[in-house]
């Protein structure tokens, strides 16, 4: 009995967890995707910039605060749009 309740909610903390691990994934590919658009079709990148699937990850923090409407922290190597 106390066995089978500690599988159970073990099997519902595992899926949980999986439904909240798949849907980070998916926000971040949805975010990955808008990134690409924004940045990457500007005609003020050039083509090494563009060859790259992303800059980089201070690039991508300053972009998710911009479109969470957070002030962005510095990225170390200046903003770069």
């Amino acid at each position: 009995m106390v066995l089978t309740k500690y599988l159970k909610s073990e099997i519902e903390l595992y899926s949980r967890n999986n439904y909240q691990r798949k849907k980070k994934r998916e926000e971040q590919k949805e975010f990955t995707k808008w990134v690409k658009k924004k940045y990457f079709n500007s005609p003020f990148t050039n083509q090494a910039t563009k060859s790259h699937s992303l800059v980089n990850e201070p690039a991508l923090r300053l972009a998710l605060q911009r479109k969470q409407g957070k002030k962005p922290a510095a990225a170390g190597w200046g903003e770069f749009c």
